[in-house]
């Protein structure tokens, strides 16, 4: 897990710790990091592990655009129109099991994307060139 991640596996009873993600929304509506779109849902069961079947469920949290299907690591990248609807399906995988199936995880990246360094000197981006 990295810092600004957290990962949820669909227990049953809210664990006491897990982030409430409505505040962030209205902070990425302000940073529009492509990733705060996308969720990754990991153990996919082998008979979900079909585009039609992820967009047929997750469809209810908000329009999916794109799904892309990861068959070596049994995953998929679910990205919706809204950031609101990639926040709903994470928070929904907090208290239920996607597809009736507890070791499926769901993971919503937070983070804004890392800040380039810049010379303090001339402000450009190739400071780490010789």
């Amino acid at each position: 897990m990295f810092p600004g991640q957290f990962s949820v596996n669909g227990g049953m009873d809210k664990r006491p710790g897990t982030l409430d993600l409505s505040k962030q929304v209205s902070e990425a509506n302000g940073q529009l990091n492509p990733k705060r779109f996308s969720i990754f849902v990991k153990n996919v069961p082998h008979d979900k592990f079909k585009i039609e079947s992820v967009c047929d469920f997750f469809k209810q949290f908000g329009e999916v655009i794109n799904v892309n299907l990861d068959s070596r690591k049994n995953a998929c990248t679910i990205k919706f129109k809204e950031i609101v609807s990639a926040v709903k399906a994470a928070e929904f995988a907090q208290t239920n099991y996607i597809w009736d199936d507890m070791n499926v995880k769901v993971i919503y990246n937070t983070m804004a994307p890392p800040k380039l360094p810049t010379s303090p000197l001339t402000g450009n981006l190739n400071v780490l060139q010789k």
